[in-house]
């Protein structure tokens, strides 16, 4: 690597003789959404939710190669596939041609954080909605098989709600990033921090 003086930028030079391989990309993304069905009996599909399914769908459907983790709300998906609307027709198509051959996690079928669930005493309640959930997404997706070994943390996580997540099968949590804040960027920078 050098520095070309001509420039404020950092160049780096590669040996043509040495082969590189290109590296490899994966997609690991959630869609979060607030519950569709309301108190009432109507159904308030989120516009945020319904335009990022819009552009994971676009997304999958244009990189058909590209590796793919993605979870997505089951209830939310359920609320679509009875919706009349065409846009909401042709959505779930778009899904169900996207998704087969990608990894489709599992969660529970109305978000429900698992710490919260398991210092409540709600244990049972969110294993219940963790297996509507997957059947959902097996209903509506068939040869989609739900996998519980990947958990994406929305928020934070503490032990007892590990534990729970670990009695349900999950392997491996993938932690969300630091937030851009003036007290968290220095403790970003640290990679022996200790996450909570």
């Amino acid at each position: 690597m050098w520095r070309d003086s001509r420039r404020p930028s950092i160049t780096v030079g590669c040996d043509d003789s040495v082969t590189v391989s290109p590296l490899s990309v994966a997609l690991v993304t959630s869609i979060e959404s607030p519950p569709a069905g309301q108190p009432d009996g109507t159904v308030v599909v989120s516009e945020r939710a319904r335009s990022d399914l819009t552009q994971l769908a676009a997304a999958l459907l244009h990189n058909p190669s590209v590796p793919a983790t993605v979870s997505l709300p089951p209830e939310l998906l359920e609320r679509l596939a009875a919706s009349a609307a065409p846009e909401d027709q042709q959505l779930m198509q778009q899904l169900a041609s996207a998704l087969p051959g990608r990894e489709v996690l599992s969660r529970p079928y109305v978000t429900m954080d698992p710490s919260t669930s398991a210092h409540a005493g709600l244990s049972a309640d969110y294993t219940r909605l963790l297996a509507q959930g997957e059947d959902t997404l097996r209903a509506l997706f068939p040869g989609v098989t739900p996998d519980r070994s990947l958990f994406l943390v929305r928020g934070d996580v503490d032990g007892a709600g590990l534990q729970l997540l670990r009695n349900l099968g999950a392997l491996n949590v993938v932690l969300p990033s630091v937030p851009k804040t003036a007290e968290s960027e220095e403790a970003a920078a640290d990679p022996t921090r200790t996450v909570q």
